[in-house]
């Protein structure tokens, strides 16, 4: 059985997630709606000084696709990303009925491990995604070898 002490803890954190949750929300709604409406997008500083694409670059449009309902171009704007979403969507509701029910803020090991493999795959798609940007740098740096 459950303590009244408890039940109120719990009651306060479930309360905070709601209003965490809701302030994303209206954030992301107001976000996606300038984007949308007045085309003013959120620049990526990665790409603006490096001219290589990050592994999240293409996020804002694969989202608008998906909210349009076309995943097809989703995949073409970010093909990593979005297969991601609803496994890290999972997590999160995990974690966050971890913590309503517990108070639980900590990681287990396995947990720590997910997030490292999914943190490699980005970093390898951040690669890959710009090879045929990054090859004919590598074949200047050759041919400085080479004199």
């Amino acid at each position: 059985m459950v303590s009244e002490k408890e039940l109120r803890a719990r009651k306060k954190r479930r309360d905070r997630v709601i209003m965490t949750i809701s302030e994303i929300a209206i954030a992301g709604i107001i976000g996606l709606a300038v984007y949308e409406y007045a085309g003013l997008g959120i620049p990526c500083l990665f790409r603006t000084v490096t001219g290589f694409k990050c592994p999240g670059c293409g996020i804002t449009h694969a989202i608008m696709a998906l909210l349009r309902g076309n995943v097809a171009e989703a995949m073409q704007h970010n093909p990593v990303v979005v297969p991601l979403i609803p496994i890290l969507g999972l997590y999160a509701g995990w974690r966050t009925y971890a913590y309503v029910k517990d108070g639980r803020t900590g990681f287990y090991r396995a947990e720590i491990l997910f997030l490292i493999i999914i943190l490699c795959i980005l970093m390898v798609f951040g690669v890959v995604r710009n090879l045929e940007k990054i090859q004919p740098i590598l074949n200047e740096w050759e041919e400085m070898a080479q004199r």
